[in-house]
Formats: structure tokens, sequence, C-alpha cells
């Protein structure tokens, strides 16, 4: 059930701002939810396994941040292998914010 409020809460802030113009309301509004729902954030993360919780959010934040990396690529000489570099290291660096 808490996965699902997650997940909800999560496609609810990102889907709509996935592009690069948008991209940051839509990190914002996920960050506003947590801090409005910063019990539940914070019993969710004790109550279970913490790899739990941040593998969620990378799963969750990387199908976003990849939409802009690939949007941004275009016509650019940019590898598979930089494009992979470039979106995990943004996951992580937002995944991190969380905790």
């Amino acid at each position: 059930m808490i996965e699902w409020i997650f997940l909800q809460e999560t496609e609810k802030a990102l889907t709509e701002y996935s592009d690069i113009n948008n991209w940051q309301f839509g990190y914002r509004l996920l960050l506003i939810w947590i801090k409005r729902n910063q019990p539940l954030v914070s019993n969710t993360y004790r109550s279970i396994q913490r790899d739990y919780v941040e593998n969620f959010m990378n799963m969750i934040l990387y199908k976003y941040i990849i939409k802009v990396v690939e949007e941004q690529a275009i016509g650019f000489n940019v590898t598979q292998k930089q494009r992979e570099f470039i979106v995990l290291f943004y996951t992580l660096a937002f995944n991190s914010s969380f905790g």
C-alpha cells in the first residue's frame, strides 16, 4: 500500500513535468509532497530496508531523467554510454537529496 502511495505521488508530480523546460517544477512538487508527508516518509524509511526505498526512488527518478537527457542529446554526438552516465549521475544526485 505504501509503495502504491509513493508511486502515485511521484507519478503525479513528475509525469506532467518531464521535459527540459519544466522538470524542476515537477521535482519541486515531489519535494513539497515529501515535506508535507514527512511522518509517512520517515516512518516508511525506518520501517523497511533503506536500500528498498533508495532503489524505488532511483527507479522512479531514472524514468523521468532519461526523458530529459534523451531530448537534450538530439543533434549532439553523445554515445549511449555517455547518456547513461548523465542519467545515473542525476538520478543518484536527486535521490540523495531525499535522505
